[in-house]
C-alpha cells in the first residue's frame, strides 16, 4: 500500500518531466535542447534525494588528479570531501561521489556505447584507500542510463545494451537502463556465507510511468542504503519506493537474466525467472516474489 500523497505529487512531478521535455521538440540545437532535458530531469530529482546528498554536473577526479568523462548529473556527498564548483559545474571527489546519471533526448546504440565509456573513465580512477588495502571493499559507484524516448524498434534496449558491454552480467558499466514510456531494466548481485554470487537483470515494464517511479525509488533507496552503511534490514522499514510505487510496480517486475557463480568456480547461466528465484530462494535465503525495492 502507498501513501496517496506521495506517489500522486510524484507522478505530477513525472508527467511535468515529460511534458516539458516534450515542449523543447522543436528546438533546433541539440546540445541546447539535450541539456535543457538534463536541467529538466536534475531539478526533478534534487527534489527526491534524502540529506546530505547533492547534485551537480561535471567530472570526478581522484587524489592524484585524473578525471573523468564529464557526466551529466553526479549525485555526492558533501560532508565528505568536498566538491569544487564553479556556477552549476564542478568536480566531485571520488570518495564523496556515489551515483552518476547520463540523461538522452533519444537513446541510441552510440549513447549506451558512451555511456559505457563514461562509466569505465570512473572505475579507472583511483580511491586513496585503493593503494591501501584490498581493492574488493570498495564501493561500487552506481552507473544510470536515462532516455526520453529510443530509436530501438526490433529488439529491447537491454539486448542492445548487452552488445556494448561484455560484462554485462557479472560487472555491467550500466547498473539500471530507463526508458520514458517503455520500462527499466536494472542489475543487481547477492553472495551467501560461502562466497557463492547470483548476478542478475530485472526488466519492469512501462505501465502508466512507472518506470520512473521505480528509477528514482532505485536512486533514493540505494542512497538510504549507502548513508546507513548498506544496513539493508534498517532501510526496508522505511524506502521512499514504498511511499510511490504500487505493489503491481513490484508484482510486474520480472529478472531475465542470471548468472550463478560458486565458490568453486562452477557456473550456471540462466535466463528463465522462475529458475532465477529458485537460485535465490535455495543458495541465498530469498524469498520467491519479494520485489521489494533494495
Amino acid at each position: 500500500m502507498t501513501n496517496p500523497i506521495f506517489s500522486k505529487y510524484l507522478s505530477a512531478d513525472i508527467e511535468s518531466v515529460k511534458s516539458s521535455a516534450l515542449a523543447l521538440s522543436d528546438l533546433s540545437h541539440l546540445g541546447e535542447k539535450g541539456f535543457l532535458r538534463e536541467v529538466i530531469f536534475s531539478k526533478m530529482l534534487a527534489k527526491y534525494i534524502p540529506e546530505p546528498f547533492r547534485l551537480t554536473s561535471g567530472f570526478i577526479t581522484d587524489h592524484r588528479g585524473n578525471q573523468s568523462n564529464q557526466i551529466d548529473v553526479i549525485i555526492y556527498n558533501p560532508y565528505g570531501i568536498p566538491p569544487v564548483l564553479i556556477g552549476e559545474k564542478g568536480f566531485v571527489p571520488l570518495e564523496s561521489n556515489f551515483i552518476n546519471i547520463e540523461i538522452k533526448s533519444v537513446s541510441t546504440i552510440a549513447g549506451l556505447r558512451t555511456s559505457a565509456e563514461k562509466s569505465n573513465s570512473i572505475r579507472n580512477l583511483k580511491y586513496v584507500y585503493h593503494e591501501q588495502h584490498d581493492h574488493t571493499m570498495l564501493p561500487r559507484n552506481l552507473f544510470i542510463y536515462f532516455g526520453y524516448s529510443s530509436d530501438c524498434l526490433i529488439e529491447t534496449e537491454f539486448e542492445r545494451y548487452k552488445g556494448v558491454d561484455a560484462d554485462y552480467l557479472t560487472n555491467p558499466k550500466v547498473d539500471m537502463l530507463c526508458i520514458a514510456n517503455k520500462g527499466c531494466y536494472s542489475w543487481n548481485q547477492i553472495t551467501n556465507n560461502q562466497g557463492d554470487t547470483l548476478s542478475r537483470w530485472m526488466h519492469t515494464p512501462s505501465l502508466d510511468g512507472n518506470e520512473l517511479i521505480h528509477c528514482i525509488s532505485f536512486i533514493t533507496n540505494t542512497l538510504l542504503v549507502i548513508m546507513n552503511g548498506r544496513n539493508f534490514d534498517y532501510i526496508k522499514h522505511a524506502p521512499f519506493g514504498h511511499y510511490v510505487a504500487e505493489k503491481t510496480v513490484h508484482m510486474n517486475s520480472r529478472y531475465i537474466e542470471g548468472l550463478y557463480i560458486k565458490n568453486n568456480g562452477y557456473r550456471e547461466h540462466m535466463d528463465r525467472t522462475e529458475a532465477i528465484l529458485e537460485c535465490g530462494a535455495k543458495y541465498f535465503g530469498e524469498i520467491p516474489g519479494d520485489y521489494e525495492y533494495s
